[in-house]
């Protein structure tokens, strides 16, 4: 069963590349989209599919490294289609999965333009607090330490970080 979204947008200007890439399913990091432009309006329709609002409430604080992890790898993805990070919004209800999976290749983003183009680190640092259960003390300061590490490293220090944090939280299996 298919599902679209509908999004009027006005005051944006979009490069005709975006367009082309984003409505030619090229990335196929975001939700399948159409736009249409009517002056300095845009209409922009979504395609969920199979995909759902990921349900952040349900992940345990390894689903929700993971789930970091993998925004970390779709947007180093998406820039080599030339889709720069500080181009869309990163929020935590504009991320769609199959079957609630952090899995990378069953999330998908709902593009939606970042008007200010905000630093992707900025943008994962507020991602991070917005994910945050603030009321289990164990996952504030692991998200915490989290958030340092991504204010004060590079990508690939970021990405270490978070495989041995997940590989960590990972049930053990008795032989």
């Amino acid at each position: 069963m298919k599902k679209w979204l509908k999004q009027e947008i006005t005051g944006y200007n979009m490069p005709m590349y975006l367009n082309d890439i984003l409505t030619g399913n090229y990335s196929r990091n975001f939700l399948r989209m159409s736009i249409i432009r009517d002056g300095d309006a845009y209409m922009f329709t979504y395609d969920t599919g199979n995909f759902r609002k990921l349900r952040v409430c349900d992940l345990d604080v390894q689903g929700k490294l993971k789930l970091v992890k993998g925004l970390i790898e779709i947007s180093d993805e998406n820039e080599n289609y030339l889709v720069m990070a500080r181009k869309y919004l990163l929020e935590p209800e504009l991320i769609y999965c199959s079957g609630n999976s952090v899995d990378k290749d069953r999330m998908r983003i709902l593009f939606y333009p970042d008007f200010n183009e905000t630093d992707f680190k900025d943008k994962l640092v507020l991602f991070i607090d917005r994910i945050t259960d603030r009321r289990n003390s164990a996952e504030a300061e692991e998200m915490e330490r989290l958030k340092e590490v991504v204010r004060n490293g590079d990508r690939l220090r970021l990405l270490r970080h978070l495989d041995k944090r997940i590989s960590r939280l990972s049930p053990r299996v008795e032989n």
